[in-house]
């Protein structure tokens, strides 16, 4: 009679649906009898409507795309074998052409009397940050199309239903949520973007969100109307707004392209990847599959989320992204998340495109072990932010250069240069700081010297450190998530020895617990910094900043 019982039993993932369209509707029951799954039910349109079904497999694979025609009333009935399949999970969707309200479900074919019997659980979705208005896509609208050339699959969104969407979450303050139940290596989702240039006056507008059971992709919606607003009359090409389309594409890479990407990293043989090498693009294009050129596309504020597919077994979980200019892959802030189910998420917030990984992976210097800041030197080495003078060596008691200091913020800030304009006469184009130098230029981090050098291979002061770090503070406005302490530098002996120009960072970093003196009562103002210290300050900057690893609970 259990077993009987369980056979029946209907986990339902109801997913909000079209929203507000008028148009055929669905009314569906699934069950499995004699090892199959049964789908019965009737569409309002009547007789000879064609629906597609899919089936997704526990693995994620997609096991069936069928289609059937209804009957005289509307009726239809679909049927798919469960004979020699694995036991778990399955995902049922259910579409058709001019279907405004496609059914996702998911129903447990549940173990046999001689298998262990799967704990039972209610699927939901995973959490929004916003309240939203949902579009499921299904089998019904996938496409064949044509991207730069090569053929893809590709979930086409609906314009009508978009518009009714961005409508709701305009007058509800929330976001537009495109979720894609089926498990794929990769996905394409092709958005028109006639209706979000018609909703510039929904001001309350979140954001759009695209996402799947391991990757979630969201798009800030100011940002993404701002560009809409450019786009009202058209292209430059002389593409009218109701053929431009918004492509998102999202994740792995082949395998291929991963043993490119790694092959200059002298991490990869010992560092463990947590999640795929996945890659988030964004670009404009047409119904052709023909890219138009927007710029600042590619710098849209954007969330990327990836699912960590061993995140219980990690020491630490380090975000890292690639750096097409130098080939490599660098540090990259990302927020932990994890969920009732153990499950862990990483988060990125960056612009809105790139590839981005998790590693778990340890670096060790023979030189650092039981020094002093042997934690901070090796945590940092670990996340990719500090390098060492070798592969065993990091020399923690020699000075540092002040571009080896720069370098250090600005890969700790994951900043990156925007023009191919070097500000300082003595740093060039191939010198190896030139692109940290000018990021962090761009970024009001360094303005050089008064007479305009930057004067990179020279030893950075404790003053000049503070300085760039109390910068590197305000260009994040990471000053709020600090807390302050009353401090003052007006109790060391060497104050009067700390030059004006570095006084009120010195305190402020006092204050924040960023630095302290060398002694009780010295600060060592004019001392030079070692790389040691500059491990230390950084280290203490992005923990307390929350830049490095940060895990938070959420519930589903």
């Amino acid at each position: 009679m259990k077993r009987t019982a369980c056979l029946m039993i209907l986990l339902l993932l109801l997913v909000n649906g079209r929203i507000y369209a008028a148009g055929p509707s669905l009314s569906v029951q699934v069950g499995i009898t004699d090892h199959s799954i049964h789908a019965t039910g009737a569409i309002s349109s009547g007789s000879g409507q064609q629906l597609t079904f899919m089936i997704t497999e526990p693995n994620g694979r997609v096991a069936a795309v069928d289609q059937t025609v209804s009957g005289g009333m509307g009726e239809y009935h679909f049927h798919f074998p469960l004979d020699g399949r694995q036991r778990g999970l399955y995902t049922v969707s259910i579409g058709g052409t001019g279907i405004h309200q496609p059914v996702v479900e998911q129903i447990l074919y549940p173990a046999t009397n001689e298998e262990e019997e799967p704990p039972l659980r209610i699927f939901t979705l995973p959490p929004s940050i916003h309240p939203s208005a949902s579009l499921a896509l299904g089998a019904a609208d996938l496409r064949h199309v044509i991207w730069k050339g090569n053929p893809v699959s590709a979930y086409q969104v609906p314009a009508e239903q978009f518009g009714n969407a961005l409508r709701h979450a305009g007058q509800t303050a929330g976001s537009v949520d495109i979720y894609i139940p089926a498990q794929q290596e990769h996905y394409t989702v092709v958005i028109p973007m006639s209706p979000l240039i018609s909703s510039i006056s929904e001001e309350g507008i979140k954001s759009l969100v695209i996402r799947t059971s391991q990757y979630r992709y969201e798009l800030l919606l100011p940002e993404l109307k701002r560009l809409g607003a450019m786009l009202e009359g058209g292209t430059k090409d002389g593409t009218e707004t109701k053929d431009l389309l918004l492509w998102v594409r999202m994740g792995a890479v082949t395998e291929q392209e991963k043993s490119v990407l790694l092959q200059q990293e002298g991490w990869r043989n010992q560092a463990r990847l947590l999640t795929p090498v996945a890659q988030f693009e964004l670009a404009l294009g047409t119904q052709a599959g023909m890219p138009i050129a927007t710029p600042g596309i590619e710098k849209l504020p954007a969330v990327q989320s990836l699912l960590l597919s061993e995140a219980g077994e990690a020491d630490r979980k380090t975000g890292i992204s690639y750096d097409a200019r130098t080939e490599q892959f660098e540090f990259a802030s990302a927020r932990m998340q994890t969920a009732e189910d153990g499950s862990v998420t990483a988060v990125f917030e960056r612009k809105g495109q790139g590839i981005y990984t998790v590693i778990d992976w340890e670096k060790n210097f023979a030189d650092s072990h039981r020094h002093w800041a042997e934690h901070e030197i090796r945590e940092l080495a670990s996340s990719l932010i500090i390098r060492g003078v070798s592969d065993k060596l990091f020399a923690p008691e020699a000075e540092l250069t002040r571009a080896q200091f720069m370098a250090m913020l600005v890969r700790g800030l994951g900043l990156s240069a925007d023009q191919a304009i070097l500000p300082f006469p003595d740093v060039g184009k191939t010198d190896w700081h030139a692109q940290a130098v000018q990021a962090a230029f761009q970024a009001g981090l360094t303005d050089g010297y008064a007479d305009g050098t930057f004067r990179p291979d020279q030893s950075v002061s404790r003053a000049e450190m503070a300085v760039m770090l109390a910068r590197a503070l305000s260009y994040t406005d990471l000053q709020q998530n600090l807390k302050e302490a009353p401090s003052s530098y007006s109790s060391f002996r060497d104050r009067e020895a700390i030059p004006e120009w570095a006084g009120p960072s010195i305190e402020e970093l006092l204050s924040l617990g960023l630095m302290e003196g060398m002694e009780a009562s010295y600060f060592g103002t004019a001392e030079l910094a070692t790389r040691a210290q500059a491990a230390t300050v950084v280290y203490r900057f992005m923990t307390k900043a929350g830049l490095l690893e940060e895990e938070t609970y959420i519930q589903n």
